[in-house]
């Protein structure tokens, strides 16, 4: 079991905030987010145990899609997670280091489709509990991607764990130093910080604070369209900070993606919050283009068949028809009378 140190604090409190936030997460069940199995504190040291997911991170499916056979099963036989999955699923699945390069994984849309609709899903479900649930730290790294390819959130509940148990979430983004940039962070959350805009502080005319998961998930879409990472030749967070704060988004080409993916995408990262779609809107979005590009490709089945069906009868082989004149074939074999 992998366990991380904790700041020294009031043993009775932080059992009881512990106590709290695990059973919360414990009654958080969907298909889509990761299985919460349990937590222990013991002395000075905190774990939680979740759901064991084959593929990784979808941060590793779409940036590090060699991952070492060896060290996956190594992180499956411990059986339990740390508190940052970010970190955990990056080591795991990322065994040249950073400085190695990764070869861009080739995913058809219609699995790309599959795995947005999924996280979405999942984002829905938070949003809707109640009280409503904020992930605040939406990213590649926090969703994980099982064996049948099903996208499922993670790390929806560590944040307030970490402040239960008073662990420096700083340590959390020390191993992967692209996944702990500020890539897929929201504008308000850049310019207002956690406090005022996760708590509850919130500017009258602004938006909730569920709008930060709808950002982040705009550039997640994104990624899963270009299987690239966000501002990937940006390297500090001063630098994204500014960039994003400016307005600016990452570039997507002409003719990409579906122009419905394209528009939708474009209304999650708007620099307003309350400009950006619900959950529950790009669910139904995603739903309505997964269903168009499902009819498309029927389609198209069906006039491979067609056109199979028409080169079979033109290249079928025609009867022979017997000749009605004199066989011109010789012989060689003399009948003696």
């Amino acid at each position: 079991m992998i366990s991380l140190p904790s700041k020294p604090a009031a043993r009775e409190n932080v059992e009881m905030e512990l106590e709290v936030e695990a059973t919360r997460m414990g009654s958080l069940r969907h298909p889509n987010t990761v299985l919460f199995m349990g937590a222990c504190l013991q002395e000075d040291y905190f774990c939680i145990v979740s759901e064991y997911c084959t593929r990784g991170s979808l941060f590793n499916v779409l940036h590090a899609p060699k991952a070492s056979a060896s060290s996956r099963s190594r992180h499956k036989r411990k059986g339990s997670e740390p508190l940052s999955r970010a970190a955990s699923t990056s080591t795991a699945s990322a065994p040249g280091g950073l400085n190695e390069p990764k070869k861009k994984v080739n995913l058809k849309w219609s699995l790309r489709l599959r795995l947005a609709l999924g996280a979405a899903r999942g984002l829905l479900y938070l949003h809707s509990a109640d009280p409503p649930l904020v992930h605040g730290q939406l990213k590649s790294t926090n969703i994980l991607v099982d064996d049948s390819w099903n996208a499922k959130l993670a790390d929806f509940g560590t944040r307030r764990v970490a402040e239960a148990v008073g662990f420096d979430r700083s340590r959390m983004n020390s191993i992967d130093e692209r996944a702990a940039l500020l890539r897929w962070t929201a504008p308000e959350l850049l310019k207002l910080g956690e406090e005022r805009v996760l708590k509850g502080a919130f500017p009258s005319d602004s938006s909730s604070p569920q709008a930060v998961d709808i950002f982040s998930f705009g550039l997640i879409m994104w990624e899963l369209t270009t299987g690239e990472l966000p501002y990937a030749d940006m390297h500090s967070n001063a630098e994204i900070s500014e960039y994003v704060l400016s307005g600016c988004r990452p570039i997507m080409k002409p003719g990409q993606c579906n122009i419905k993916w394209a528009e939708l995408m474009a209304r999650c990262w708007s620099h307003n919050p309350s400009r950006r779609p619900s959950a529950a809107e790009i669910v139904s979005s995603l739903e309505s283009i997964s269903k168009a590009d499902a009819i498309a490709q029927s389609a198209k089945k069906e006039t491979r068949v067609v056109n199979s069906n028409r080169a079979d009868y033109r290249f079928a082989e025609k009867p022979r028809s017997r000749s009605k004149g004199p066989s011109k074939f010789k012989s060689n074999v003399r009948v003696v009378v």
